[in-house]
């Protein structure tokens, strides 16, 4: 039995000996087919690969030797199928390396940078050598390994391929080192090449920056700031452009560059202002933001009343702003003076009063009030220019004020003359036009009017708001002195006891303005439309009277003359006997001088007087008699 067992298992190794010696036998010719077609295809193409970019080794199998198939034994000289008579000192043919397969895609960006991150195939030919990479990022190691001949590959499979995918490669430069090594280790010079894959897979980062902001509005223009980084591995920026819409503003190579903008915004909208970076791998990044830039101030009016407008109406007057984009604030602003010379102001900018629509505002005010009115319109736009009109007008509906007129009313005057300035008789805070009239006729200024008699003078005055008035005052000038007129008094005359006399002006618009009685101021009352004085005591008088006129002029006149005591009966008599008798002229007395002997003449004088004296006496006798009969006859009768 146990013989048995020996010869199988014999049996059973020299069948495997053979089995493993024909797959050497396979495997070297396949190796030499392999080898052919690499050649090849090397010639044709020119290249080896090298402007493919590795990726990392799927594994690290190709870190281990491949041992030669048929184990420790593929070291000896397999003996030929048959027995054991081959030829066991013929040396064995030497093995052929062939060259590795390095398949790299071509860069999808520009200057030889990748976009994304290649696979990068590495492949090992044939069953002899060692081919070893490694994958370097600056200084650091990134992945290394060795590739070999596997045992249990099938014979038509002698390839052992790694790939390196994308995730093992680094920004920026990838450096990958793929050589070969004999069966002793040795290099082989013609099998080592060294590749640089660059690799830019991040856009730029881009910063646009604006002085005070892009929230902000500018006047007439603005600059942007553009700041661009493409980190210290990527491949630097390239291109910094930058639009307004369509049209190119300007173009940079530099990292921070800036652009001024001059475009202005419409309605309101700001100006889109596009800048794109491009870096030296072909990455872009596009960044826009809007800039408000208003070039034009608003634009403000005042409607309703031309400027310095005067008028007696209400005025209505609309304010009025616009801008092309976006106003920030209105105001009115109105100072007003009062005829009278007081003075107030007032603002108008509350956004409750004002009507605003999109780009406008308005604002309606109505003044009635007399008075001077200087007002404004002011805008201020969102870019800060600001814009105001001013207007003045004045209302007056009250017709002008003319003094001084009135006075002359019924005045009596010894001459007239107008002389004053216009501004002191004609009151008006308007402007005016005026014209002055004496009895119907143009009157100059200063002109003296001196004709006796009864005078017009009137006074015409229209204001800048057609306000009209007229003044007329009747005067009489009158230069003639008043005339003082006496009764019952004359000069020289000589007066009995008591006397009453009478004074007064001839003209009844004159008067009495002083009477004097021998030097003494007199109480004047009127009496019967005189004034009426009385003297009771004896002596001799002198009457000074002074009388005026509306016009004032004066006269005066005096009277003198003597009140004597008041004679008897018997006096009163003989009074007109004696003047006859006694009434001396000189002519009668230088006659009675030249007659020295009429005694005749004297004597009858007195005879005559002595009869007149006893007549008188006889007659009052007679007189007293019939009173003493009429009283006894009243007596009588009142007894009965």
């Amino acid at each position: 039995m146990g013989r048995k067992i020996r010869t199988g298992a014999l049996l059973i190794l020299v069948l495997a000996m053979i089995y493993t010696q024909q797959a050497v036998i396979y495997a070297q010719n396949e190796a030499e087919k392999n080898m052919k077609k690499t050649t090849e295809s090397e010639n044709s193409d020119g290249t080896n690969g090298e402007d493919k970019e590795p990726e990392k080794p799927g594994g690290e199998e190709g870190d281990k030797e491949q041992e030669k198939p048929g184990g420790e034994e593929g070291d000896k000289e397999q003996e030929k199928p048959g027995g054991e008579d081959e030829d066991k000192d013929k040396e064995p043919e030497q093995p052929e390396i062939k060259r590795y397969e390095l398949e790299i895609p071509k860069a999808d960006g520009k200057n030889g940078y990748y976009l994304s991150k290649p696979s990068v195939m590495i492949t090992h030919n044939g069953a002899y050598g060692t081919t070893v990479y490694e994958l370097k990022h600056g200084e650091d190691t990134l992945l290394q390994g060795r590739i070999k001949y596997i045992v249990s590959q099938e014979a038509e499979e002698q390839k052992t391929k790694i790939s390196l995918e994308g995730e093992v490669f680094e920004e920026g430069k990838n450096i990958l080192h793929v050589f070969m090594e004999d069966e002793e280790g040795n290099v082989i010079p013609e099998y080592d090449e060294t590749i640089e894959i660059l690799i830019d897979t991040q856009s730029p980062t881009v910063t646009l920056e604006a002085p005070e902001g892009f929230s902000t509005w500018y006047q007439k223009e603005a600059w942007i700031r553009v700041v661009s980084e493409d980190g210290a591995w990527g491949s630097q920026v390239d291109t910094v452009t930058c639009y307004v819409g369509n049209k190119i503003i300007g173009k940079s190579k530099e990292n921070q560059s800036e652009f001024l903008i001059t475009q202005t915004s419409k309605s309101g909208e700001g100006v889109p202002v596009t800048v794109t970076v491009t870096d030296q791998a072909g990455n872009k990044t596009e960044k826009t933001q809007k800039l408000f830039i208003d070039s034009l101030a608003p634009t403000v009016s005042l409607t309703g009343a031309a400027d310095y407008l005067i008028t007696s109406q209400p005025v209505t007057i609309e304010y009025q702003a616009t801008d092309e984009n976006k106003l920030e604030s209105c105001r009115a602003v109105i100072d007003y003076e009062k005829p009278e010379g007081e003075k107030k102001t007032e603002v108008i900018d509350s956004e409750e009063k004002w009507s605003l629509e999109n780009g406008s505002a308005s604002l309606v005010k109505t003044f009635q009030e007399d008075g001077i009115y200087k007002t404004s319109v002011q805008a201020v736009d969102k870019a800060k220019q600001k814009s105001e009109h001013f207007l003045q007008f004045m209302i007056d509906t009250k017709n002008p004020v003319i003094k001084m007129v009135d006075e002359l009313q019924g005045k009596y005057l010894k001459k007239f003359s107008w002389d004053y300035p216009v501004d002191v008789f004609i009151k008006d805070f308007t402007t005016f036009v005026h014209q002055i009239q004496m009895d119907g006729r143009l009157y100059p200024i200063g002109t003296e009017i001196d004709t006796e008699g009864r005078h017009t003078l009137q006074v015409n005055a229209i204001d800048a708001a057609g306000n009209e008035a007229v003044a007329r005052a009747e005067f009489v000038i009158d230069h003639t002195p008043p005339k003082i007129q006496f009764y019952q008094v004359e000069e020289g005359a000589q007066y009995e006891g008591i006397l009453n006399f009478q004074v007064d002006s001839r003209k009844k618009e004159d008067w009495i303005e002083e009477v004097l009685i021998n030097g003494k101021r007199q109480t004047l009352k009127k009496e019967d439309g005189k004034y009426t004085f009385q003297i009771t005591n004896p002596g001799e008088y002198e009457v000074s009277v002074t009388a005026a006129d509306l016009a004032g002029n004066e006269a005066e006149e005096n009277i003198s003359f003597e009140i004597v005591p008041e004679k008897t009966i018997l006096e009163k008599a003989a009074a007109p006997i004696q003047k006859i008798l006694s009434g001396k002229t000189e002519k009668e007395q230088k006659n009675r001088q030249g007659e020295k002997g009429n005694r005749h003449f004297a004597m009858l004088k007195w005879i005559v007087i002595g009869n007149i004296i006893t007549i008188l006496l006889i007659m009052a006798g007679v007189v007293l008699c019939r009173r003493k009969k009429d009283s006894a006859k009243e007596e009588q009768a009142d007894e009965e």
